[in-house]
């Protein structure tokens, strides 16, 4: 074998020379978020929030009352809720069956979706000049923020402790034709009383207030507050929640009724010559509240 054959079996080639040592990689914090992840995290979300907040703020479109921008992002809200609880009551329907946990909590957040929507619908068309934010009555006030989570909660706990609460045929029943009466009688008490109707108690008649007694008015005083309370109440049936339908019935009976005789002094007040004979012949309809 020549010389030059031995070389290229026999022999290695030189060793390739040694990379240059990269130094380690270094992310902008990590030392933080290897020695409390937990509070960085909370701090970058505390970060976020305030930049959020202060171009917020400063805009317009994000006015607590009447941004554009807020109303967008509540309807959009609103709107993928439902959408998402529709699918599911249609899935349950469909494949799977209306006796279902699915079934039972699509139609209680469907129907809780569309009360708000149809709120600040109603106002759109009756009162189109006072639209705002408000008028989904999305934070209506703490109490109800706490009532609808409690709802939550109850219903979730019970699904795992005591199935054989849920999933009831007459429960799911009265609760969803009851519930869906007392919302068409609310829209339909908005719609009739038209620019009249009012979220906020209103302290003084205003030039064009008139007293509506036509429709559901010629047999309700309060067809609105009927309207609210029997769809309140319903929606705990519905979710055979029976820790909230007493809770429910409770806060929602003291509420109108310090509302109602308060404001019917208001309204005896407004109207001297005509609301005491249409108080005579009409009914509140809600129960233990003093015709």
């Amino acid at each position: 074998m020549s010389d030059k054959a031995s070389r290229l079996l026999g022999e290695s080639s030189p060793a390739a020379p040694p990379l240059p040592a990269r130094s380690p990689v270094r992310v902008e914090g990590w030392e933080n978020i290897k020695a409390e992840p937990i509070a960085f995290v909370l701090g970058e979300v505390q970060h976020i929030r305030q930049r959020v907040e202060k171009m917020v703020v400063k805009n317009e479109a994000f006015d607590p009352d009447y941004g554009l921008g807020k109303i967008a992002l509540a309807g959009f809200g609103l709107g993928s809720i439902f959408g998402l609880h529709v699918c599911l009551v249609l899935y349950s329907i469909f494949v799977g069956s209306i006796f279902s946990i699915a079934f039972q909590w699509g139609m209680y957040v469907s129907m809780l979706m569309v009360f708000h929507f149809m709120e600040f619908m109603s106002i759109a068309i009756i009162r189109p000049y006072d639209l705002k934010y408000e008028s989904f009555v999305i934070d209506h006030s703490k109490a109800y923020t706490y009532a609808v989570v409690a709802s939550f909660v109850e219903f979730w706990i019970e699904v795992l402790l005591f199935p054989s609460l849920k999933r009831r045929f007459l429960p799911l029943l009265f609760g969803t034709l009851v519930c869906g009466l007392g919302q068409i009688i609310r829209v339909a008490s908005m719609l009739t009383c038209e620019s009249n109707f009012s979220h906020q108690v209103q302290e003084e008649r205003s030039e064009d207030h008139v007293l509506v007694t036509s429709g559901l008015y010629s047999i309700l005083r309060h067809p609105s507050y009927f309207g609210w309370f029997w769809w309140s109440v319903s929606t705990q049936v519905l979710l055979s929640n029976p820790i909230c339908f007493v809770g429910y019935f409770y806060a929602s009976h003291q509420f109108f009724n310090d509302r109602i005789p308060a404001e019917e002094k208001l309204l005896m007040k407004f109207f001297p010559n005509q609301y005491p004979s249409y108080k005579t012949r009409t009914v509140i309809g809600i129960p233990f509240i003093e015709e």
